[in-house]
């Protein structure tokens, strides 16, 4: 979403956008054809965290501010787009990817991402997140909209791939992982998702 004077642009994760003139009441954002706001296009409940500094689009998008210079809006709207698309792919999806001795994978919906690690001996530890997409950065956020991972994201040009580097760790969990490629399930995979990473650690360990 994007802010210049009266007019507001904003790229959905089902990749449509929607451009206008933007409004604010009764915690609600409305975006509308006309500048005097009498075809409306959009509206999104909306909230404001002073401290951190975020909008929170439907109770789960969060969105951090970044200042943009006028000639930069096109290519920030471009690359906004390619994060859209990129959300799109990783929703209701499952990825794995090895890493010194253990599993991990992650589960994304349309409101959360489900880490899920599995060692060698079969523990597994669950975390779940609300999480954000941009440009540069897969955000990771507990209930209260704090901050607590921050991956780069790179997606294979065949979309099979993921891979998530230089994690910005904000908490004392050992979710963080400097550089993890990450691949695919596919649906009967992500049955049971606990013995398929225990496979995965058995088919590293013959390796």
């Amino acid at each position: 979403m994007g802010f210049n004077g009266n007019q507001a642009y904003f790229a959905d994760n089902d990749t449509s956008v929607t451009e206008g003139y933007w409004a604010v009441n009764d915690d609600t954002l409305r975006i509308y054809r006309d500048e005097a706001n009498t075809e409306k296009l959009l509206e999104i409940p909306l909230s404001y965290d002073i401290q951190k500094n975020m909008l929170i689009l439907n109770e789960f998008a969060v969105m951090t501010q970044t200042d943009i210079a006028p000639d930069q809006v096109q290519e920030a709207y471009k690359q906004t787009s390619e994060a859209c698309e990129t959300a799109k792919l990783l929703q209701d999806s499952y990825w794995s990817a090895y890493n010194d001795g253990s599993a991990k994978a992650i589960h994304i919906s349309d409101v959360s991402l489900e880490l899920i690690t599995v060692k060698s001996d079969g523990s597994a530890d669950t975390a779940d997140y609300i999480w954000s997409i941009d440009k540069d950065n897969l955000c990771l956020y507990d209930d209260n909209y704090a901050l607590k991972l921050t991956y780069g994201w790179q997606v294979s040009d065949n979309g099979s791939k993921i891979t998530l580097s230089d994690a910005d760790e904000q908490d004392d969990t050992d979710t963080a992982d400097t550089f993890l490629e990450y691949t695919a399930l596919t649906e009967e995979q992500s049955k049971d998702i606990v013995n398929c990473l225990l496979g995965i650690i058995a088919d590293n360990k013959n390796k």
